[in-house]
This record gives structure tokens, C-alpha cells and sequence, in this order.
């Protein structure tokens, strides 16, 4: 269900009208526990798109997975304030690149030998687990402390579920 609505307000001392269009999505599923059927009422609101509820619905959620990308490479950023822009661009692309090695790893412990597409369990490499993982490291080849990251008994778990 679509339906459009007009919205006045004063933008720079004059007033100014936008029309867009608030769009009523619904989304199913089963309960994994308790195998109820579930249904959830979404709502968005759209500007000069042309689409169906089930499209936009869609489309918004590729985009929050862009969303969270951005979020989790913002965890992995390195602070700084440099105004150097070449020195910032290399901090970025370095967090992207963990970001990318942590989608890598899921999908290289991921492969199961019976099924066509990969299972992934992020829950047993989270993103921040494995910053800690890489910052322990690098502090065990430096010899400097040894506070935090990954413990050995998952390391063990996610090499178990690799084979």
C-alpha cells in the first residue's frame, strides 16, 4: 500500500512544499522456536521512486547492509588528526581491507562440503573478535601486552569447523 502526502515547511525564509510517498511493506516469517507464523508492518517514506512496497523493501535492505559495511569499517578505523588527506585515504583503505579479510575468513570457514551455498556463523567470529585477534598479534610479536583478543579455545572451534 502506497500512499502520497505533502509536507509545507520554510526553507531559507520561503515556503516550500515536497510531495513524497509513505509506503506500507509487510514481511512473514515462522518463528524458529516456536514455529508461530510472524508478520511485521514496515514503513518507508520515498522520494520520486517508483517502485512496489515488496521492491522498495527490497532496496532498502541492500542498502542497510551498505550501512552496516560502513559501520563495521568505522570500527576498524584508525583515529587521527592529521590533516594529511593521503594519510587518511591509507587509514580507510585499511580498514576495508579487515573488513574484507573478516568477509574472506567467513566465507573460508563457511564452505561445507554438502551444501552449494555457504552457511555463515558470524557469531563465532565477530568483527570486533577478530580486530582483538589481530591486535594481540601484533602485541605478542612485539612482546608488549597481552590483554584482550581472541581466546584459544575459539581459535580451536574455528579451525575444527574448517575442516
Amino acid at each position: 500500500m502506497a500512499i502520497t502526502h505533502k509536507m509545507t515547511g520554510n526553507a531559507y525564509g520561503k515556503q516550500q512544499t515536497t510531495e513524497f510517498t509513505v509506503c506500507v511493506a509487510s514481511r512473514s516469517w515462522r518463528h524458529r522456536k516456536t514455529g508461530k507464523r510472524r508478520c511485521k508492518k514496515l514503513l518507508y517514506a520515498v522520494w520520486k521512486v517508483r517502485l512496489t512496497p515488496r521492491r522498495i523493501r527490497e532496496a532498502y535492505r541492500k542498502r542497510f547492509g551498505i550501512e552496516t559495511s560502513y559501520r563495521q569499517m568505522n570500527e576498524a578505523r584508525i583515529r587521527t588528526c592529521t590533516r594529511d588527506p593521503r594519510q587518511r585515504l591509507l587509514f580507510v583503505a585499511i580498514a576495508l581491507v579487515l573488513r574484507n579479510v573478516w568477509v574472506w575468513l567467513h566465507f573460508q570457514l563457511a564452505r561445507n562440503k554438502s551444501q552449494d551455498e555457504p552457511l555463515l556463523f558470524p557469531q563465532l567470529l565477530r568483527f570486533k573478535a577478530m580486530l582483538q585477534w589481530i591486535t594481540q598479534v601484533i602485541q605478542w610479536q612485539f612482546g608488549t601486552s597481552q590483554e584482550g583478543g581472541i581466546k584459544y579455545q575459539t581459535y580451536q572451534h574455528l579451525m575444527e569447523l574448517k575442516q
